[in-house]
């Protein structure tokens, strides 16, 4: 049940649906609009073209998003002719290793395993298994530059792209129908065979069979079904007229038929909208350069600004220190036959001197602040990407007189603190001090969640900021 709130905010936004979902074949496209709890609003929109290659994707993409009704700011878009692999690392490998050097070592795994180059194109990948010693991935291929087109066509239509995956393997049982139990799924695309299987908690395990001859596929999907142990439960989904099927379970499905075909945007539809996307290779957008560089500028400005206040701090004091000093020489000149004052005098002087050198030092020090400050934005977005899971979404990051506030939404409440306890430590050497996340429960889905969310950052002045220099002393730095 929508609130007063949520129906204002739709009214404000034009009663947009929360999400678009463009499903794209070789000689269709087909839309469908969600509400918030991943629901169709309407019926699905279907639309002929022609995209027998990814390369034709930014093409007809925005035939699906012209005219009304006006889609989703959030946009997915699956595409069945992307390639898709499952692959497997040894877990003591892969431990606390970053995301892109995980994704440097299976391009390498993929290019040995099927001969693929990777040039110009990007990778995407999940893990839905680790047992035995071994961590699973599903992985997917997509053109760079196709994907960077698909994100301008999207903003043309008043859109953002959220994720760009493979259309197969749909994270869920397709027939629910059926008593609650295990299950499996043989699915037939024009690429390749997919098989996965899994319970009421989730998909255990993915099979991909790509480019095999028919009687060894056979085969191989006969061993597979055997080791599964299941006699009910199996969806077969063939997804167009004329593609091999050796083997059928006792659940015929086909994308052909209406109800089948419903059936299967629904399952990715609840997916998308409950985040359940686990062992789905999902291609998203990084923050524009744009959005980075005027985010950089504000708070490379803010930062200057109280630079120049505390420059002009030093320099006063200076100043006052220095006609201090003009005064004690003066009187040490009267009084230097007593040997006392004389004495006292004179450590007052040295005193003195040992300050100004202090503040002269603190000035040379300021280009090295003012440079440390000017990256202390770039390096708080990088923390971000690296530390942020899936289920954690930043929205926007706003510079106030003196904190930075993160903004953002997550399906978990306890992932804001996780990434607040992360951020922590970095952002100290920053010089900034970080409080704990506020959180608070939107409502949007019946089990409670999403949760909007700000960190607050706020600047402990040159005090607490850990230059480059002393960095290197401490073992801290970049």
């Amino acid at each position: 049940m929508l609130t007063r709130i949520d129906k204002a905010r739709d009214k404000l936004r034009g009663n947009r649906p929360q999400h678009t979902l463009v499903y794209v074949a070789k000689n269709r496209l087909l839309r469908v609009d969600l509400d918030r709890e991943g629901r169709f609003i309407g019926n699905p929109l279907i639309v002929d073209c022609e995209c027998a290659t990814a390369d034709a994707l930014p093409t007809v993409l925005p035939r699906s998003l012209m005219g009304l009704p006006r889609p989703a700011r959030k946009l997915w878009v699956l595409y069945e002719a992307l390639p898709f692999y499952t692959l497997s690392l040894p877990s003591s490998q892969v431990t606390d290793v970053k995301p892109e050097q995980l994704r440097q070592a299976l391009l390498f795994e993929l290019e040995q395993m099927a001969g693929i180059g990777a040039d110009n194109k990007q990778l995407a990948f999940s893990l839905f298994a680790n047992e035995d010693g071994m961590n699973h991935y599903t992985v997917s291929l997509a053109p760079a530059k196709v994907f960077e087109q698909l994100q301008k066509s999207a903003r043309k239509s008043a859109c953002r792209l959220y994720g760009l995956a493979y259309a197969g393997a749909v994270p869920r049982q397709l027939h629910l129908d059926v008593p609650p139990g295990p299950w499996a799924r043989l699915e037939y695309w024009a690429n390749g065979v997919v098989g996965l299987h899994g319970t009421a908690e989730g998909v255990q395990g993915v099979l991909s069979f790509q480019e095999i001859p028919a009687k060894r596929l056979e085969s191989e999907l006969e061993r597979w079904l055997k080791s599964l142990g299941l006699s009910v439960g199996i969806e077969t989904l063939v997804t167009a007229p004329g593609i091999n099927a050796p083997l059928l379970g006792d659940i015929p499905l086909s994308l052909e038929n209406r109800d089948n075909l419903e059936e299967w945007l629904q399952a990715w539809a609840t997916a998308i909208s409950t985040g359940s996307l686990s062992g789905v290779p999902l291609f998203r957008p990084t923050v524009t350069p744009e959005q980075e560089l005027n985010m950089t500028i504000g708070l490379a400005t803010a930062a200057l600004a109280v630079c120049l206040v505390h420059f002009g701090w030093y320099h006063h004091q200076s100043t006052l220190m220095e006609g201090e000093r003009d005064i004690l020489k003066k009187t040490e000149q009267k009084i230097k036959t007593i040997n006392e004052s004389m004495k006292k005098q004179q450590e007052k002087r040295d005193g003195i001197v040992k300050a100004l050198d202090k503040i002269k030092g603190q000035h040379v020090s300021l280009p090295l602040v003012l440079d440390a400050l000017r990256r202390r934005p770039a390096m708080l977005l990088r923390d971000l990407a690296l530390h942020r899971t899936d289920d954690v979404v930043v929205e926007r990051i706003v510079a106030e007189k003196d904190a930075v506030v993160v903004e953002g939404a997550t399906l978990k409440p306890a992932a804001a603190n996780d990434l607040s306890a992360l951020l922590e430590p970095r952002m100290d050497a920053l010089g900034w001090r970080m409080a704990p996340p506020e959180k608070k429960d939107m409502g949007l889905f019946t089990g409670g969640g999403p949760w909007s969310f700000k960190m607050r950052l706020t600047d402990n002045g040159l005090a607490g900021f850990v230059l480059p220099k002393q960095a290197e002393k401490t073992g801290g730095g970049r």
